[in-house]
């Protein structure tokens, strides 16, 4: 563990085929690092292991299925991908990164929270069938989101998961959906377009609060549990 942590030399370095887990804080806030090749076995990426570090792009082998918390906190990641045997997806695994697309594919069934907070540079996410449950605050202050590509599977989007993300115009809300947490689109400015599915039985409190441009929405006969302020501040 953190054995390159605060390294201002390194530049790049090529992980051994043996290797398995990247281990604890290893290349921690070792700013100057452009270039990584990881071998081939590699599952295990533990907590804190790329914070603040400045790697821009990442090739994650398929064997990798657990990513830590904080794992590519505050780094320069731009670009990488998601592994197909990847389960787990740390807190705050990329919060405050300038990762800039995500397309989610394999196993992973959730998106954990604060996952993608304050990705600022965050303009598209795709998401596929295997994703049930979108936490806490996942993709709050993601302030240029513009394109969010929902699939049938998701279950639950949870509190603040989508707070301010002003550039989001159009929702198109799976036919799976039957959730969704207080304060979810809270802020969405832009936000002109929202279909609500027939699958979704609760809206929490001010979920589309302050949606100024939202002008019109057809709730579903579905919907049996309505918070409060739901709309509040809203075109309607």
């Amino acid at each position: 563990a953190e054995a390159f942590l605060y390294n201002k030399l390194l530049k790049s370095i090529i992980i051994p085929e043996k290797v398995t887990v990247i281990s604890r804080a290893m290349f921690r806030n070792c700013h100057n690092l452009k270039s990584i090749t990881l071998g081939s076995q590699i599952t295990t990426i533990e907590n804190w292991a790329f914070q603040l570090c400045g790697i821009e792009s990442i090739t994650l082998p398929n064997t990798v299925t657990h990513i830590g918390q904080g794992a590519f906190l505050e780094s320069s990641i731009k670009t990488f991908n998601i592994p197909e045997n990847l389960t787990y997806l740390g807190v705050e695994a990329f919060c405050k990164s300038d990762i800039e697309e995500i397309v989610f594919g394999g196993n992973l069934a959730e998106i954990s929270a604060r996952t993608f907070k304050d990705c600022d540079s965050l303009k598209s996410v795709t998401f596929n069938s295997s994703i049930t449950k979108i936490g806490e605050s996942a993709f709050n202050h993601a302030s240029n989101l513009e394109t969010v590509i929902f699939s049938v599977g998701l279950t639950e989007i949870g509190k603040e998961a989508f707070c301010y993300c002003p550039k989001i115009t159009t929702l198109l809300l799976p036919q799976s959906l039957i959730s969704i947490g207080k304060e979810a689109f809270r802020y969405n400015s832009g936000l002109t377009q929202l279909e609500l599915p027939s699958t979704l039985t609760k809206i929490e409190d001010s979920a589309f609060i302050y949606c100024e441009k939202l002008k019109s929405v057809t709730i579903p006969a579905s919907l049996i549990d309505g918070g409060a302020t739901i709309f509040a501040a809203c075109g309607l």
